[in-house]
């Protein structure tokens, strides 16, 4: 029989694999690229704009929730011991680096559960 610390340690290893495969996938130029534009599009746009129903404003929100998922793996699989996986500071970065400095600033919405 597993003990809990043996799951824990086999869970890891499973979420390290998939996060793994994430980064393999975002660890080139054109990967790279592709997170950053994807980022742009998504993340750095508010979700909620005036006179629009919840219905596209939900819509955005799961294309920014998407991003905000795979920008959670490419950290997790390079840093999998550090508690918080610098995925805001990341995206910042990303958010900085295209706009310079009039860059948008991330509202709180841009943050999962899993990070507070």
């Amino acid at each position: 029989m597993l003990e809990a610390g043996q799951m824990l340690d086999d869970d890891k290893n499973k979420a390290l694999e998939i996060a793994t495969l994430y980064f393999r996938c975002f660890d080139s130029e054109v990967g790279r690229l592709v997170l950053e534009d994807l980022a742009c599009k998504f993340l750095a746009r508010p979700i909620v704009r005036p006179n629009e129903d919840a219905y596209a404003q939900g819509i955005r929100e799961g294309r920014a929730d998407l991003v905000r998922q795979i920008l959670n793996q490419v950290e997790f699989a390079k840093s999998p011991e550090d508690p918080k996986n610098g995925v805001y500071e990341w995206h910042k970065k990303i958010i900085k680096d295209t706009y310079g400095e009039h860059s948008p600033k991330p509202s709180n919405r841009t943050r999962t559960s899993r990070s507070k």
